[in-house]
């Protein structure tokens, strides 16, 4: 009975010593202890995303598919259909054109308000 607690021991503490050689075979040089390829969130990280998402503006008249699908809840469908919808009726006046968009509902109008100008 022994034996079979020690063997145990053995096998969960070789475990143990593997995964922390895998780590720290895996870490960065800069000290913060990331696993090489992770990006590690911080407070500033996270609120330097926040700010970018609040600067994007896009001006749904002139833009292309590529700027469109920067917009939340724009994919290249969405997009594809806001470029065709603008060519068979004209530039749009307000955000709320963009309603007439199928798969653009008050929920997705919302969401891409603060983002979008008309020029």
């Amino acid at each position: 009975m022994e034996t079979k607690r020690v063997t145990q021991f053995l096998l969960g503490a070789s475990v143990s010593i593997c995964m922390l050689l895998s780590v720290v075979a895996y870490s960065d040089n800069t000290g913060s202890g990331a696993p090489a390829g992770l990006i590690e969130f911080t407070s500033e990280t996270l609120l330097a995303q926040k700010s970018e998402e609040a600067q994007l503006v896009v001006d749904i008249n002139h833009c292309g598919k590529d700027e469109l699908m920067l917009l939340p809840r724009v994919g290249e469908v969405i997009a594809q259909r806001i470029l065709d919808d603008r060519a068979a009726n004209g530039p749009y006046s307000s955000a709320e054109d963009l309603l007439r968009v199928k798969g653009i509902g008050d929920a997705t109008l919302e969401q891409i308000r603060p983002h979008i100008e008309i020029k």
